[in-house]
């Protein structure tokens, strides 16, 4: 058996073990669901897996050498519960890469084919990357999830407020009554004041881990409410209409870029469209473009497409511009 043949196997190991994850989690999510969780007692928190104790331990030893900078993985971390900072994150790319590795030994070991070097460093390469693409989709979906949710979350809390209730209750009401990323988001802000945070700066927290504006006006809003007892339920309405009206922009945006995008991609093709249409009517174009003065027209063409390809391009940013 050669090398070949030994990536296609670790390859279908890989598939088979995503797989059989896919069906673990979906075990897990169908005994969740099915528990009888109002009869439970609800816990703080909940022990981490072999996994992640796993991770931790080799971050912990990651952090001890001084000279790994794990800086660009911190903003990852902000997304993953279970992992404290860059290290962490760091420490999972490594442990994968060796798994891919473990992976390939076994397979080359199994069907007694010799080990490549070449596809040794690929396997480690590959399984370092790999962690990236997930934990960029994951701070992508966090941010869209939270930011989608944000606005029914300030709608509980006020209303929160309009019954008289206390901060603390209407930050436990969004805990309770939404789902997701904003409700672990949430926890983390009664985890902050928990510890001594008030609620303007564990707000002020939320926003540095999502980067969402809107959390700056929450978090002001909480920090004169603190000093000199603003009314919460005036301030929490004109930040409600803001996110409406945030949401109304962002739409016509999203619109107007699918309509620029449709008008660039039907003007782009319009040219090659007519073109063709005259080759199919008339054949003699093509005999002609096959002579030397066929030639200097076809390079012709080619120039003034790209020609307007940029006025095209220039026009549909003109545009932007003036609707902006």
């Amino acid at each position: 058996m050669d090398n070949y043949s030994a990536i296609l196997q670790l390859i279908a190991v890989l598939v088979v073990v995503f797989i059989g994850y896919l069906l673990f989690k979906y075990g897990v999510y169908l005994v969740r669901k099915n528990r009888l969780q109002d009869f439970s007692l609800k816990v703080k928190g909940s022990k981490n897996g072999f996994l992640i104790r796993t991770i931790k331990k080799f971050g912990n030893f990651l952090r001890k050498i001084k000279i790994i900078k794990v800086k660009k993985y911190n903003a990852y971390a902000r997304y993953v519960n279970n992992l404290d900072d860059g290290y962490d994150i760091l420490a999972s790319k490594i442990l994968c890469s060796l798994f891919i590795l473990f992976l390939y030994l076994i397979v080359s070991l199994l069907y007694k084919s010799d080990l490549n070097i070449v596809i040794i460093l690929v396997c480690l390469i590959i399984g370092y990357v790999l962690l990236d693409f997930y934990y960029i989709y994951n701070s992508r979906n966090t941010y869209r999830l939270v930011n989608k949710d944000l606005l029914g979350a300030v709608i509980i809390m006020n209303n929160g407020f309009k019954a008289n209730r206390s901060v603390e209750q209407a930050i436990n009401d969004v805990i309770d009554r939404k789902n997701g990323p904003i409700s672990i988001e949430f926890r983390k802000i009664m985890d902050d004041v928990e510890l001594g945070l008030s609620y303007g700066e564990a707000f002020l927290r939320m926003y540095k881990r999502t980067g969402i504006k809107v959390l700056l006006d929450i978090s002001h809003a909480f920090s004169l409410y603190t000093l000199i007892g603003s009314d919460l339920i005036d301030v929490f309405e004109q930040i409600e209409k803001k996110i409406i009206e945030e949401e109304k922009f962002t739409i016509q945006v999203k619109a107007l870029k699918t309509f620029n995008k449709l008008f660039k991609i039907l003007f782009y093709f319009l040219p090659v469209f007519i073109i063709s249409l005259l080759f199919v009517i008339n054949p003699v174009y093509k005999q002609l473009l096959t002579t030397n003065k066929g030639l200097i027209v076809v390079c012709i063409m080619i120039v003034l497409y790209i020609i307007y390809i940029v006025t095209i391009n220039k026009i549909v940013r003109r545009y932007n511009y003036d609707n902006q």
